[in-house]
């Protein structure tokens, strides 16, 4: 069973990814989905043994973030980094194996792969069908107001 939800915050949509099973979680831009999204995979499946469904724009940002989650550097740790000119430390880790809505449907990886979307709406039907259908689909987050098809 899928559950359906609707978040406001980070806080939100941390709580709902946690307790709620097999979940969409619909919240407002920029509210920290994809972060809440990557820092609940690390949490069930560390070290990137986990897939995500992502407009292929956004998989370097994913990666980056899925790297600073599993190393415990927050977003003032870049900042810091920056304005002193120095290079972020810690330690390699595996990248989650990452997949373009439209690669949805054709790549054919482990069926072992927990699989979590970053970008629900805009898939189409069909696609949401073959991800749910997968029986280690975890999670999906989505914008209020991302086009529907």
């Amino acid at each position: 069973m899928i559950h359906y939800a609707t978040a406001v915050d980070a806080k939100d949509i941390a709580r709902l990814l946690r307790s709620c099973g097999r979940i969409i979680v619909t919240a407002p831009a920029h509210s920290g989905k994809t972060t809440e999204l990557i820092k609940y995979a690390e949490e069930r499946y560390p070290n990137g043994r986990f897939a995500v469904v992502a407009q292929e724009e956004d998989h370097s940002y994913i990666i980056k973030l899925h790297w600073r989650i599993f190393n415990g550097i927050t977003h003032a740790d870049v900042c810091a980094a920056r304005l002193l000119g120095k290079e972020l430390e810690g330690e390699e880790i595996n990248a989650p194996t990452l997949l373009t809505p439209e690669s949805v449907m054709y790549r054919v990886f482990n069926p072992s792969t927990p699989v979590l979307c970053d970008v629900w709406n805009s898939l189409t039907e069909a696609q949401q069908g073959a991800i749910i259908k997968r029986r280690l689909f975890i999670a999906a987050v989505t914008t209020v107001g991302e086009k529907e098809d």
